[in-house]
C-alpha cells in the first residue's frame, strides 16, 4: 500500500523524496483527462460555459418575474416525462414506434413542450414589485418552459397594441403545485426604463445560437433506447427529476 502524506509531514521529507510523491500523485491523477481543464489557461471558456437555469419557481407562494428576449425564437417537441426512470426525466419523443405513445391516454402521450430565452429580475420582491430605491434592478438569463396552455396564458398577458416583447411579466406555481400562472407586471420592461439593453445582449449572447435553449426542451432518444430506459435495463442513462422535468405539465 502506498505511502500516505499530510501536508505538514511534506516539509520533514527530503526534497528528491517529497518531488517522488508529487510526482507519483500527478501520475496517478492524470490517467484520466479527457473532461480536464486549465484552470487559469481556460478561464474564459470556463466563465462563458452556457448554463441556462430554469426560471419558474418552484414553491407556489413565490412570483418571479420576467421578460422576453427580443427577437430570440422559441422551440417546441413532443416531448414524453418518464416517472419511472430514476425520480424521472424528460425525454423527446421518437417518433414513429415511440413506445408511451403505444400505451396511448394522457398519461403516456406526448406532450407539446415550448422553451423560451428570458430575462429574469433578481431584485423583484415576491409580488413581483421592486423594492423602493431600485434604479438599476439585477438581472440574469435563463429559460422558461411552457405547455401550450401555459403559452396561451402568456400571448393572452399583454395589453391591447402591446407584444410579448414589450413588457414584463409575473409568474408563479399553482396552488397545487402543478402548472404554472403568468400575468403582465407593466410596460416597457423595467430593463429597458433603465437603459439596460447594451448589458441585456451581452448577457444573451452566449445562447442566441439556441443550441442550449433546444437542450432544455429534453433527453433525444432512440425508440430502442426509450424501449430499454422503460424496461429498466442496466446501463441505461438516467437522470433526477427536476422542476425542469415537470414545469410544461
Amino acid at each position: 500500500m502506498a505511502n500516505r502524506f499530510n501536508d505538514d509531514e511534506l516539509d520533514s521529507i527530503p526534497t528528491s523524496k517529497a518531488s517522488a510523491v508529487a510526482n507519483k500523485v500527478v501520475a496517478q491523477t492524470a490517467v484520466d483527462d479527457d473532461d480536464a481543464v486549465d484552470l487559469i489557461g481556460d478561464a474564459d471558456r470556463l466563465k462563458a460555459s452556457p448554463v441556462l437555469a430554469n426560471i419558474a419557481p418552484k414553491q407556489p407562494n413565490q412570483i418571479v418575474r420576467f421578460a422576453l428576449i427580443p427577437g430570440m425564437k422559441g422551440f417546441m417537441k413532443n416531448t414524453h416525462f418518464l416517472q419511472s426512470v430514476g425520480r424521472g426525466m424528460t425525454v423527446l419523443c421518437p417518433g414513429e414506434g415511440c413506445p408511451e405513445c403505444a400505451k396511448g391516454g394522457s398519461e403516456h402521450g406526448a406532450r407539446r413542450k415550448i422553451v423560451c430565452l428570458v430575462l429574469k429580475y433578481e431584485t423583484s420582491s415576491n409580488d413581483g414589485k421592486f423594492p423602493p430605491g431600485v434604479t438599476r434592478p439585477t438581472v440574469s438569463i435563463g429559460y422558461l418552459g411552457l405547455s401550450p396552455t401555459s403559452y396561451g396564458e402568456l400571448r393572452e398577458s399583454p395589453s391591447e397594441g402591446e407584444d410579448l416583447f414589450d413588457c414584463d411579466f409575473k409568474i408563479s406555481r399553482k396552488t397545487n403545485g402543478i402548472g404554472l400562472t403568468i400575468g403582465r407586471m407593466s410596460s416597457p420592461p423595467a430593463y429597458k426604463k433603465a437603459n439596460m439593453q447594451d448589458e441585456v445582449n451581452e448577457l444573451a449572447k452566449p445562447y442566441l445560437d439556441g443550441v442550449t435553449l433546444k437542450s432544455r426542451l429534453g433527453k433525444p432518444v432512440t425508440t430502442h433506447e426509450l424501449k430499454a430506459m422503460l424496461a429498466g435495463v442496466s446501463g441505461v442513462e438516467s437522470a433526477a427529476a427536476t422542476l425542469d422535468d415537470i414545469d410544461s405539465i
